[in-house]
C-alpha cells in the first residue's frame, strides 16, 4: 500500500512534465529544453517501471508488462530526437 503513496505524486509529476514538453513542442520553443524534458521525464517512467513490474510486482503489472515497454517508449524517443536534432 505505501508503494502507491509513492508512485501516486511521481506518476504525477512525470505526467505534468510530458504535458508541459508536449506543450512546449507545439509552441515551437528550443528543441533542446524540450529534449531534456522530456528525457528526464521518459527516464523517471522508466525507472519506476522497472521497478514496479520486476522488483515489486504487484498483480496489476502482471497481466500489463508486455504493453507496458510500449508506454515508456515514446517519452525517452522525443527525448532523445529533440535533444539531439
Amino acid at each position: 500500500m505505501i508503494q502507491g503513496y509513492i508512485a501516486a505524486p511521481i506518476i504525477a509529476t512525470v505526467t505534468a512534465m510530458l504535458i508541459y514538453g508536449s506543450y512546449l513542442i507545439l509552441k515551437n520553443e528550443s528543441a533542446r529544453k524540450v529534449g531534456k524534458i522530456n528525457l528526464a521525464a521518459g527516464l523517471i517512467l522508466t525507472s519506476l517501471y522497472i521497478y514496479y513490474s520486476f522488483l515489486s510486482q504487484p498483480r496489476l503489472l502482471s497481466w500489463f508488462t508486455p504493453i507496458g515497454v510500449l508506454l515508456i517508449i515514446p517519452p525517452v524517443l522525443s527525448g532523445i530526437i529533440e535533444e539531439f536534432s
